[in-house]
């Protein structure tokens, strides 16, 4: 979060988060001058982050800040990313049904409804629109933005289900028969059950008094 604050400062300018501000104490706060600049969209983090600008020197008047420099890097550095979701068939299984769902949701809104609303995604995902932007979006460069935004929730859905798959995993292990004592399941008796099912089959098996 520091590089990039820095990264959109001018010479001589300091500027704060939020957070670095409210981190100060009172006393601190007392001493320092700030300038509220509002919120501030910075390349690789999810949503606007507040700034302050610290008036060091009194009256000193600065320059616009760097987003547009930023954000042209930014642009730079997804290129290849824009090229290579242009095509339906590089999309992986789940970045294709995001997309598909994404087409069905979209569908009911007319063209101009639907560039609000997937730049509004591409704000919150933090996906980079192509730096050859239409000033009018035709359906075809809507469907390749798109993409780009099934591309980016695809990697975190699929991450977020390699995540639960361990851990579910294990939460097995850790009630497994075996972890709790219980001794061995019937051999017949389908490999993964769960501890109860296991349990429940052992009992079963038990001479009736």
């Amino acid at each position: 979060m520091a590089a990039r604050t820095e990264s959109i400062a001018n010479g001589g300018q300091v500027l704060l988060t939020r957070a670095a501000y409210l981190a100060l104490s009172t006393v601190e706060r007392e001493h320092v001058s700030v300038t509220s600049l509002g919120a501030i969209a910075l390349r690789g983090v999810p949503g606007p982050v507040k700034m302050y600008q610290l008036e060091a020197v009194p009256g000193r008047k600065f320059a616009a800040l760097r987003v547009d420099l930023e954000v042209e890097e930014c642009h730079a550095l997804n290129e290849s990313v824009c090229s290579r979701v242009s095509d339906q068939s590089e999309l992986g299984p789940t970045e294709r049904h995001i997309n598909d769902t994404l087409g069905v949701l979209l569908g009911v809104f007319n063209l101009a409804q639907r560039q609000k609303l997937l730049k509004s995604l591409c704000e919150r995902w933090g996906v980079p629109l192509p730096r050859k932007s239409p000033g009018v979006w035709d359906e075809a460069f809507g469907r390749r933005v798109r993409r780009m935004i099934a591309l980016r929730v695809g990697r975190v859905a699929d991450v977020g289900m390699r995540n639960s798959v361990d851990s579910n995993a294990t939460r097995f292990v850790g009630f497994s028969p075996l972890a709790r004592g219980a001794g061995d399941c019937p051999v017949d008796f389908e490999e993964g059950a769960s501890a109860a099912e296991c349990l429940d089959v052992r009992r079963s098996s038990l001479p009736r008094a």
